[in-house]
């Protein structure tokens, strides 16, 4: 995990948030990155239909994936009822929010040769997020487990 990256995307999504807060930030917010989280899907599922590298194994933990971020935003609401705030739920939204969108770009590139490789290399590097790194953790000890049973 590159740190100087997390860092840009963590006070990126701590600056909107605080702005979003003070502007009277509403539920709106989850649905785009709902929305984004369905886009990258569909559109991962198309780029897997045309290079015609489908495998039930990544979708499964691509789906993972959007739960663990999910999960994550939802303790981050419950942090901030606990403490009484309202700006750390929507940290967590803007930085998978532009984790998606990353994401987004990525497989739109794979699809169209048009879209600046250097964009998309930066944007790769944008993307990588501890929640990679958790479901990474995750799927070893899920897989060491069937192992185990198996």
């Amino acid at each position: 995990m590159d740190f100087s990256i997390e860092s840009v995307k963590l006070s990126l999504g701590v600056f909107i948030a605080i702005v979003a807060s003070h502007l009277g930030g509403t539920q709106r917010q989850v649905f785009v990155l709902l929305f984004l989280i369905g886009l990258d899907t569909v559109v991962g599922w198309i780029v897997a239909k045309k290079k015609r590298c489908w495998s039930s194994s990544k979708a499964r933990w691509g789906f993972v994936g959007k739960i663990v971020e999910l999960m994550f935003i939802s303790m981050l609401y419950l942090i901030d009822w606990c403490l009484g705030c309202s700006f750390l739920k929507y940290v967590g939204i803007y930085y998978f929010g532009f984790c998606e969108v990353a994401s987004i770009v990525e497989s739109v590139a794979k699809l169209n040769s048009n879209v600046p490789q250097e964009a998309v290399e930066i944007l790769m590097e944008f993307k990588k997020s501890f929640s990679n790194i958790i479901i990474k953790r995750i799927k070893v000890v899920l897989e060491s487990l069937i192992k185990k049973e198996g």
